[in-house]
């Protein structure tokens, strides 16, 4: 199976944070490290892209009962307790 392309936004958010990570680390192992957990982030778990979503729950609503039309003289009937 072929891998899956990461989307054009998520390629350009990956190549500034590897810009800000060389920038900010001067040791190279250090450095592959931390693109690796970018990576890593990004492929795999909750946030990977192409990860099926979960469907959200359903709420149940409660529908409140329309009053009954009285047919001969078209106006509704109000119940008396």
């Amino acid at each position: 199976m072929a891998k899956k392309k990461l989307p054009n936004s998520i390629r350009k958010h990956i190549r500034k944070q590897k810009a800000q990570i060389a920038r900010k680390f001067s040791d190279d192992v250090t450095r592959k490290e931390e693109v690796a957990k970018l990576y890593a982030r990004f492929l795999s778990g909750e946030n990977a892209v192409g990860a099926p979503k979960e469907a959200p729950e359903k709420k149940e609503v409660k529908v409140a009962a329309k009053p009954k039309k009285d047919a001969k003289k078209g106006t509704t009937k109000k119940s008396e307790k």
